[in-house]
């Protein structure tokens, strides 16, 4: 009997995807999602969603509910995403990515030393430092040799570096030569903290600091990415050259909830 599952024997099938399209200047969408909840990565990927970001830096995600919500993912034939906040901590960030996520978001990277130390996390040697094992990443070490994955793996991973600080902005030349980030996203709330503003990314000065350094990415021939507030925020973003979108998955559903409660009320009243 031929037991040879094609899906299973190709693990990082999810994340070679993405990284292709992305490098051939594809504009490609997503959305974050905070709650531990694999039915939302359901939800968002029935949406049309070319990918979804398990938030384990602000919300209560853990390995577990991450494996749980790449398996969800990969049923949908979409690439899964994690934002992990214990950057720094080599075991921690092993954990999320052994589950089989198709790439990794890297928060607060103000510096290429910073960068470097946390691709050494996430990279296998001779290129990093992460530890190996036949994970569920491997399949449990069924799908292939242990060896070939690895080999392929640096080509299949997907690698945000998230610039949100001034000091980023200011090494931004020296940062967009690292090699390996496939995207330097532009964090406008954590970067109007950084200015002093308290996180209000409404100010004039924020918004013209972020469509700076977004031009700057693009003129590098690297891939900008950035968190959408609005359709209308997508269309200016996309305008200027981003080819790597976020929303936040739970503000798409209060939109709807409250655009359908609307249109309740609208009809009720009529």
């Amino acid at each position: 009997m031929d037991t040879a599952n094609p899906s299973f024997a190709n693990p990082l099938q999810p994340g070679a995807n993405l990284k292709r399209r992305l490098a051939s200047g594809e504009t490609c969408v997503g959305s974050f999602v905070k709650v531990p909840s694999p039915d939302m990565v359901e939800i968002l990927a029935g949406a049309g969603m070319d990918f979804v970001v398990a938030d384990a830096e602000h919300g209560p995600i853990t390995p577990e509910t991450c494996q749980q919500m790449a398996r969800a993912a990969e049923a949908c034939g979409m690439p899964l995403i994690v934002r992990v906040g214990e950057i720094g901590s080599p075991g921690t960030v092993n954990r999320f990515l052994d589950t089989g996520v198709a790439g990794v978001k890297l928060p607060h990277i103000s510096s290429p030393e910073a960068a470097r130390e946390h691709l050494d996390e996430v990279l296998y040697p001779p290129e990093g430092k992460r530890g190996l094992a036949g994970g569920r990443w491997a399949r449990y070490g069924t799908a292939q040799p242990l060896h070939q994955l690895v080999e392929e793996f640096k080509s299949s991973f997907v690698i945000v570096a998230q610039i949100e600080e001034v000091e980023a902005v200011e090494r931004l030349d020296e940062l967009l030569e690292l090699e390996e980030p496939d995207v330097f996203l532009v964090g406008p709330t954590d970067l109007a903290s950084s200015m002093g503003l308290r996180g209000d990314k409404s100010d004039r000065r924020v918004r013209e600091l972020v469509d700076g350094t977004l031009k700057r990415i693009v003129a590098a021939g690297r891939t900008a990415g950035a968190l959408a507030s609005s359709p209308a925020e997508a269309t200016a973003l996309i305008e200027l050259g981003v080819r790597y979108l976020v929303f936040n998955g739970e503000s798409l559903v209060h939109w709807g909830a409250r655009l359908g409660l609307e249109a309740a009320k609208e009809r009720v009243s009529s």
